[in-house]
């Protein structure tokens, strides 16, 4: 990787952590880092400004975050979940920037959901070439890094952009095609300052802080009013690809939801989602086991040692008990314990592949367009 500013490493860093919604760690770093398919790594290129930090994000979900998912059995009954997002929608037609754009650029006339990348390419044409920046310094006319390598009389910034090789610009994202669907269809597109889509991205941003929306899903509203859904009970999968014990169950709950909604909502994800749901059942003893059992390969302890070890526990050690203490001359069904409670476990955590990989979503397609 050719020498650049530790500036525009850590800014490029951060812009892909909150595209990717969380810190990024040694692996997701070392993968941005390493040449792909014989294309330069993904920071590199980030850098010279080809590609977008949503686009660094969505590579990274693929192989890092198979799947973080929004699945309920049970919403189409949850009416809160389409009043709530209904609701919101009515609100966010009252913002006066919303009104105001509707009024001086779209003419209160919404652009059809199938015309909106022909909308935002358009506008943009008429914007202007988009402004860029390295390390906040603007570029005339929009060139980018490759171009200007190019250009013998840019030689000055040629030299600057080689040392910061630090390039960017202010980015719209929003939605294309398949807004209810289980993977939305989303683009962005670098604006020009001052200009209609600039505004809108100003816009969008506000909106999305104030109604707790994505920016992408702002935006599209604004110019489409294709509201989003949020359901009343949100359970969500956070998977990690290589430490299954960090696989979990998240719940986002409607403070007017039932207790009985909350259970179902678990319940449905754990039985689904996961390997042998029916052996998940939490045991103290079978969890020590596990424990015992890879601590003492570890150690590389014997069966007869390990088991003398458990007994003392169990007879000395704080929240263990002598009911769960072995006779000495029962190691091999101290050994078969061992294992088969490690194995369960482990597999309680695994998930079930055929769902992720299917991606199942519930009907959710009565959301539509407020006029």
């Amino acid at each position: 990787m050719p020498p650049t500013n530790t500036y525009s490493l850590h800014q490029s860093i951060a812009d892909i952590a909150q595209a990717y919604g969380r810190y990024l760690g040694e692996r997701e770093i070392r993968y941005i880092n390493q040449w792909l398919q014989n294309l330069e790594p993904l920071l590199l290129r980030l850098l010279h400004g080809e590609i977008s930090a949503h686009y660094v994000a969505d590579k990274l979900r693929e192989v890092f975050s198979p799947a973080t998912l929004k699945n309920i059995r049970n919403d189409q009954v949850l009416d809160r979940s389409y009043i709530n997002s209904i609701l919101a929608s009515i609100k966010a037609e009252k913002v006066t920037q919303v009104q105001a754009f509707r009024k001086d650029v779209l003419k209160r006339k919404l652009v059809p959901p199938d015309q909106i990348g022909r909308w935002v390419s358009k506008t943009s044409k008429k914007d202007g070439k988009p402004t860029l920046w390295v390390n906040g310094i603007r570029l005339s006319g929009g060139e980018t890094f490759r171009t200007l390598i190019k250009e013998s009389e840019n030689i000055d910034i040629e030299q600057k952009l080689y040392d910061t090789g630090y390039l960017r610009g202010q980015e719209l994202t929003y939605l294309i095609g398949n807004f209810y669907g289980k993977d939305p269809i989303r683009k962005s597109v670098y604006v020009t300052e001052g200009g209609t889509l600039d505004r809108l991205r100003l816009i969008s941003n506000d909106l999305r802080l104030a109604m707790g929306w994505k920016e992408w899903e702002a935006s599209t509203f604004i110019m489409t009013g294709i509201y989003p859904i949020y359901r009343a009970i949100e359970t969500d999968i956070q998977i990690s690809s290589h430490n299954r014990y960090d696989n979990k169950i998240v719940l986002k709950i409607d403070p007017t939801s039932t207790a009985k909604e909350v259970i179902e909502h678990f319940e449905w994800c754990k039985e689904n989602y996961f390997e042998n749901p029916k052996a998940r059942q939490p045991n103290p003893k079978t969890e020590r086991l596990a424990l015992f059992h890879v601590q003492s390969i570890i150690k590389k302890i014997s069966t007869h040692a390990a088991l003398e070890a458990w007994n003392n526990r169990c007879k000395n050690s704080k929240g263990w008990r002598e009911s769960w203490i072995y006779d000495r001359k029962d190691v091999s069904n101290f050994k078969r314990d061992l294992r088969t409670a490690y194995e369960k476990y482990d597999m309680n955590r695994e998930i079930e592949k055929e769902n992720i990989q299917a991606k199942i979503y519930p009907p959710l397609q009565q959301g539509g367009i407020v006029r």
